[in-house]
Parts: C-alpha cells; structure tokens; sequence
C-alpha cells in the first residue's frame, strides 16, 4: 500500500487530480481494477468458447435441443438460459427478463445470451429513456434483489454491462477502489458482497440452518431478529421492509465519486426510487432506504470514536 501513491505519480493519476495523493491513488486503482476485469471476462469468454459443444466430461455434443419457452424472449437450451425472440419490439424487454430468469430459476447465462446481450446494451439502455420502459425494468429488478440470488444475479449483470446501462450511477463507480485500510473491494464487488451477506444472513433465518457451523454466534442472532421482522415478507413478494433493507445495501455506496459520500449517496437513492416508481414502495420506504444510506457509516464511526 506504502508503494500505491509513487506508482500513481509515475502513471500520471496524482497530477491528473490537482495533487490530491488519495484521489491519485484511488483514480490509479480504478484503472487497474478495470483493466484486470476486462482480462478476467476475456479469459472466462475464453473458456466457455473452447469448452462450447463439449458436455461435463469434455465429449462432444450430439446436438442441440431446441429451447423451452421460460417467458417472453426467454428460453432454456440444454440447461443454459437463452434468448428466444418471436418479435423485434420483445428485444430490450427480454434483457431484464433474462436476469430476472436467472434469479428465479438458477440456470446460468448461455454463451450466445451473453454476446447477443452486447449487442442489446444501446437498444436497453435508449428505451430506459422512456418512463413505461423504465418502470417495468425497474419492477422485474427489484425482483431479482430479493430473489436470494441477487448478488450472484448482479455479477452477471455487471459482467455483461447491463448494471452500467441500466444504473449508471453503479456503473460510474463500481471499478472505484479507496485508498485506505478499510476497503478490500471496488466499490461494485462490495455492493455485492453486502448483498451476497444478507442473503446469507436471510436464507439462515427460521430453518435448521439456523445453528449451521458456519454461522457464528452474531451471525445466529441477527437471523434470529430477521425472521422477527421480515420473516412473513421473506415468503412473499413485493415492497415492504425487507426489500428496503436490499435497495440501502444497493444505493449505500453509489455516492463514492463524490466528497460527501453518504450525503451524496442518499440524494441518488432518493432520485433514483423516485424515476422507477415501483408499486408497493411508499414515501416512508424510500425516506428509510434514504436514512439507511446516509447513516451507513454511523455503527463504524461510533466502534472507533
């Protein structure tokens, strides 16, 4: 870490940010971290284009079934989700419904899903522009949040570039690093590790699980209190506090590219709730998710003082 600050000198990033060292420094981390994603999802295309037609003991294929219609614009093809379009319009639509597949069912992302997805990103990101468009991506979105396999959802969705077009605010920092001793992650990768907790947290809650050597005695507490207070909410669909809870881990650190980071990160989710406008989210929901964002830091600031 004591090298950090040098290597951003010697690479322009320190110069570059009025000589602020830190924001050098964290400038010098985006680009590396970006860059190395980049190398990481060429080498992972690159495996599933040599290993494509080969079955799990690396025999080819017979041949390809023809997919099962999951919803519209979606299929499954030999255990891979797949985009099955009847019609032009269903293109954009089908974008988050493919996610909204994977949340639900499990299957992951076929080869030709995710390079046709490519494809769709400006087509996806131009009809967000449009309320309705908008508003029922947001719907099915919120969905995937609270499907419990969100985190594993959205890493996909990241990979793909859909979190970028469809949430820029994410997209805008999710490869950020901090420059202190704190933050192991880019600001993406600890959105989802947030998220990736509470679903640890939630699927221990009201089940044998519950006194799971993996758990710890902290981690048994809380899921104690969470099936107190969303236990009903965790078997249902829709608004409610659970999913506040999951739109705060969401939107805790969006304002990362700016001093005030809580502040500033509380203003963007409360826009940002405000242009979705998700039926069964209250006023009172999104001042709490508001609250939860601008107060994240309050448990941490309160051990150290």
């Amino acid at each position: 870490m004591e090298l950090q600050p040098r290597i951003a000198e010697l690479t322009g990033h320190v110069a570059q940010a009025q000589g602020d060292v830190a924001l050098g420094v964290e400038e010098f981390l985006a680009e590396l971290h970006a860059a190395m994603t980049s190398i990481k999802n060429l080498s992972s295309a690159l495996g599933r284009e040599t290993g494509n037609g080969l079955d799990s003991r690396g025999n080819r294929k017979r041949g390809r079934a023809s997919p099962e219609k999951l919803a519209s614009g979606v299929g499954l093809q030999n255990g891979e989700l797949v985009f099955a379009f009847e019609d032009h319009g269903e293109q954009y639509r089908a974008v988050m419904e493919l996610f909204y597949q994977r949340s639900l069912r499990g299957y992951p992302l076929s080869r030709s899903a995710r390079q046709k997805i490519h494809q769709l990103l400006e087509p996806f990101a131009s009809a967000l522009e449009q309320d309705a468009a908008r508003r029922e991506a947001a719907n099915l979105f919120v969905q995937i949040l609270v499907s419990g396999r969100a985190a594993d959802t959205l890493s996909d969705m990241q990979q793909c570039g859909v979190m970028s077009a469809f949430l820029p605010e994410y997209g805008r920092v999710q490869e950020r690093v901090q420059f202190d001793d704190f933050h192991t992650y880019p600001v993406g990768r600890h959105t989802l590790e947030t998220i990736r907790n509470l679903e640890t947290l939630e699927h221990g809650s009201g089940s044998e699980q519950d006194d799971s050597p993996q758990l710890g005695d902290n981690e048994r507490i809380f899921t104690r209190i969470w099936e107190e207070e969303f236990g009903a909410e965790s078997k249902a669909e829709g608004g409610g506090k659970k999913l506040v809870l999951y739109l705060a881990a969401l939107f805790h650190d969006l304002g990362k590219d700016q001093g005030d980071h809580e502040q500033r990160g509380m203003e963007l989710a409360q826009k940002i709730l405000e242009t979705w406008g998700l039926p069964g989210v209250t006023g009172e929901d999104v001042d709490e998710v508001a609250f939860l964002v601008r107060q994240h830091l309050l448990l941490a600031r309160t051990a150290v003082s």
